[in-house]
């Protein structure tokens, strides 16, 4: 069953069980909202867009006001693609598909996914069974159907000029499905980019295809909330992407998303995908966001020096002043 919640991108329907997404459009009524309103002022309007992982729809929906010309929605994860279908035929108003395959390079092969974290249906990791495992074993997890390479998408629904992927790790073989369309005709890609090393991979993928690559980081709690909750689910959780356009394509930080803590970068290799992904902020306490940039600089300071606050300034403790010289 699902349950049916009023939001920014009208009503939707969610999966009633306690996930992660639902929370947050109960709370907030969007998700990942700074996300498309980067994009929104980086993306040629009037494109066709493949939104592949596109959980209960919120990306294709938030897409439509840039505007994007037509859409095929791509889920595999049986718990969320009716709800999917739902929502888009409910809000979207232009053209569109919602189509339940797991995209990737093993053509027709089984796909069996597993949750990351049993509280979030979007963290569904898709995998092909090994060659010879036991029907025991390719029956074990979330069925997710036969894989069929994005390719086979576009020759069934047209080409695209959008491209997102947002499946957990699965990018690389996505783009590598069709690998030789892309590097011809250079379609705009926005990938999820998580602390993975498979995130490497992705890269190298766009590289070689001629790309210039940036990375975008973003708090998954929007200020500018659409129901103006002021509480946040998180203190502190980012999320992160990666654009690759054709070389020598202008791009923009506006400055409501600058305020509101959200990073863009170049990336030119590896090492400077390394170093962003390692100064975003995945996690932290509730105290941080109230804190000014010279707080939390004292706070970091204290960190690297190895001092606790339970311990700091009590009689027969070291001050730490050794460590700082």
């Amino acid at each position: 069953m699902n349950e049916l919640i009023h939001t920014r991108y009208g009503e939707l329907e969610v999966p009633e069980k306690n996930d992660l997404i639902a929370r947050f459009l109960r709370a907030y009524g969007e998700w990942a909202y700074l996300e498309t309103e980067f994009l929104a002022h980086n993306v040629m309007p009037d494109s066709r867009l493949f939104d592949v992982g596109a959980f209960v729809g919120t990306f294709s929906l938030g897409a439509q006001g840039w505007p994007v010309r037509s859409v095929i929605a791509v889920d595999a994860n049986p718990a969320v693609f009716a709800a999917l279908t739902a929502n888009l035929d409910r809000n979207l108003h232009v053209p569109h598909q919602s189509v339940r395959a797991a995209v990737g390079t093993a053509t027709g092969r089984l796909a069996v996914g597993r949750y990351a974290w049993e509280k979030n249906l979007g963290s569904l990791t898709l995998r092909e069974p090994a060659i010879g495992a036991s029907p025991q074993k390719e029956t074990a997890g979330v069925q997710a159907g036969a894989m069929v390479p994005l390719e086979s998408l576009r020759s069934t629904y047209g080409d695209y000029d959008l491209l997102k992927l947002d499946i957990e790790g699965g990018e690389r073989d996505a783009l590598e499905s069709d690998a030789r369309w892309i590097a011809r005709h250079q379609p705009t890609i926005w990938l999820e980019c998580n602390e993975d090393i498979l995130a490497f991979r992705s890269l190298e993928f766009l590289f070689a295809a001629l790309y210039d690559v940036h990375y975008f980081a973003f708090s998954s709690y929007n200020p500018q909330n659409v129901n103006g909750n002021a509480a946040r689910i998180f203190p502190v959780a980012f999320e992160a992407g990666l654009l690759a356009l054709p070389r020598g394509t202008p791009v923009a930080l506006p400055v409501p998303l600058a305020e509101a803590g959200c990073v863009l970068a170049r990336v030119a290799n590896e090492e400077d995908l390394r170093r962003q992904l390692w100064l975003t902020p995945r996690w932290g306490v509730a105290e941080w966001p109230g804190l000014s940039k010279t707080q939390l600089l004292g706070l970091c300071s204290r960190f690297v020096r190895k001092l606790d606050y339970d311990e700091f300034l009590r009689e027969g403790q070291d001050d730490g002043r050794d460590a700082a010289q």
